[in-house]
């Protein structure tokens, strides 16, 4: 990565930034136009190798969509990153780096306040610039690391305390780290099939083609295919062009020298040209789980590139990752972590919406058989059904209790949730920088049609703020570890959570 370039730093949904040459001129069409071809091209190749992405990406998101969204996303030169208004760009809910023809864009999570981001604007490398990155990526990897789904093979010590640039720096540190780890822990080598010519025989003797030999003169040239045990094998030829690939973009000395070391130890290894399909035609078995990460790794790096879709250029490389369903997946773990007396069921595909045979729907027996109603978080009580909670997390930064701040339209898939699910108790959750569960907690009750008792039910939809940060002064005192706090915070929450939903009950049942 060229080291020359300055980068914009900006977060999700900030004000449009205006794109410029290096001369210092705005960007033209023809130019903005080649940045969203790139878009588009790896957009395309994110959804062809499934990266980052979760079926209900596809699916669900779509049942809320507006007819123009669903236009838009339809669109051959549609891309979720960035939208654009002439030169000026706006980055979505995407966070990462994305480097096109000379122009680099950092993009980091909007829960962080932006003056914090200003600090990355200055040409001198000072003690705040590293302690605000540190503070920055610190929050990030230990995200990453609860992602489940996602596979993100991380850490709390994986950083060990290196600093880094951008995202992509900390990926490729990460990459290093677990390639040579298993490197070192055990050679990789395979069975692979080679066809050569040998004046030897040795495995299988290819008739048909050695009869051409004979026919041109070749007599002595035996043509046969064998199957040698040998480190020349493809997965290893992945890494190698991977790690090179790796070593344009980088920009961190300390992670230069762990590619170069990679390299060295694969030194007799070819030097073919791999893309990203050649990862799915190796085959690793259960005791090599070390490599499956590797592997996993080279896919989304390669999937990644897409340097030549649109121009030759080895300079260009996106890597974004979606920030709203790392959070989903961050909560669900931690929820998984210390929720005892639940099952934590992450997008229950159990119930549909709809019936597509009105004669089935009219039978009691027969269950809805299209449209999908997959809460992101369904918590079923071991014991007490009652206790049952859907919670659904939402990326959005809410400022305030009042229920302006609430999406009418996450209530409507809420409400769907609670009648397809048969439960009461729904909670919306979302992000805040601010340590307080109590912070902008808000609370609604929706009728249903039906009474017990004489008293009319009721639907019980919270709202909450998780802290998922720790404040900045916090994190720089070595005493304390940001992700013991923030755990301990969010257990705390849920507690607080459960706890609300409890005594509602409770007050229901002395009424009745």
């Amino acid at each position: 990565m060229d080291k020359t370039i300055k980068p914009y730093n900006i977060r999700e949904y900030d004000s449009p930034e205006i794109l410029k040459s290096n001369s210092g001129d705005d960007l033209n069409k023809d130019e903005i136009g080649e940045f969203k071809k790139y878009l588009v091209g790896i957009w395309e190749n994110y959804k062809e190798n499934k990266l980052f992405l979760y079926d209900k990406h596809i699916e669900d998101d779509e049942m809320y969509d507006s007819e123009d969204d669903l236009a838009e996303k339809n669109n051959n030169s549609y891309q979720p990153f960035f939208t654009f208004d002439g030169s000026k760009i706006r980055a979505k809910n995407y966070i990462g780096v994305v480097q096109c023809n000379g122009i680099r864009i950092n993009i980091y999570p909007k829960i962080f306040d932006k003056s914090l981001l200003e600090v990355f604007n200055s040409d001198i490398e000072t003690d705040q610039i590293k302690l605000t990155k540190r503070y920055i990526y610190d929050h990030i990897l230990f995200w990453f690391s609860k992602c489940e789904r996602f596979k993100f093979p991380f850490s709390k010590s994986d950083p060990d305390h290196q600093d880094f640039d951008n995202v992509l720096d900390i990926m490729i540190y990460i990459y290093c780290m677990k390639t040579l780890e298993a490197i070192n822990s055990c050679s990789y080598y395979q069975y692979s099939e080679i066809t050569e010519e040998s004046e030897f025989l040795r495995g299988k003797l290819e008739i048909n083609e050695y009869l051409k030999n004979i026919s041109r003169g070749k007599e002595h040239k035996l043509v046969v295919t064998y199957n040698p045990f040998t480190y020349n094998n493809l997965l290893n030829k992945i890494i190698k062009y991977t790690t090179k690939l790796l070593s344009q973009y980088s920009t961190n000395s300390f992670v230069n020298k762990k590619l170069n070391e990679i390299l060295f130890l694969l030194d007799e290894v070819d030097d073919d040209n791999v893309v990203s399909a050649d990862c799915d035609k190796v085959k690793l078995n259960s005791f090599q789980d070390d490599y499956d990460v590797v592997l996993s790794l080279s896919k989304m790096f390669l999937s990644s590139q897409m340097v030549s879709v649109y121009n030759t250029s080895t300079d260009n490389i996106c890597f974004l990752i979606p920030m709203e369903y790392v959070f989903e997946d961050f909560i669900a773990t931690i929820l998984k972590e210390h929720c005892s007396e639940y099952k934590v069921i992450t997008q229950d595909r159990s119930r549909k919406l709809a019936f597509q045979d009105k004669m089935k729907s009219k039978d009691g027996k027969n269950e809805p058989d299209t449209f999908s109603i997959r809460p992101d978080i369904f918590l079923k009580h071991k014991i007490h059904e009652e206790k049952d909670i859907i919670l659904d997390t939402k990326y959005k930064i809410r400022e305030s209790k009042q229920s302006k701040e609430i999406s009418q339209a996450d209530v409507y898939q809420m409400f769907a949730y609670s009648l397809i699910h048969g439960c009461d108790n729904i909670c919306l959750l979302y992000p805040s920088n601010n340590g307080s569960i109590n912070n902008n907690k808000a609370e609604f009750w929706i009728r249903k049609d039906k009474e017990t008792n004489g008293k009319i039910d009721l639907i019980n939809l919270k709202a909450y703020n998780l802290p998922i940060t720790v404040d900045f002064k916090i994190h720089n005192d070595k005493q304390q570890d940001l992700t013991v706090i923030i755990k301990d915070n969010l257990k705390n929450a849920f507690d607080k959570i459960f706890e609300d939903f409890e005594s509602e009950k409770q007050q229901e049942s002395e009424v009745l």
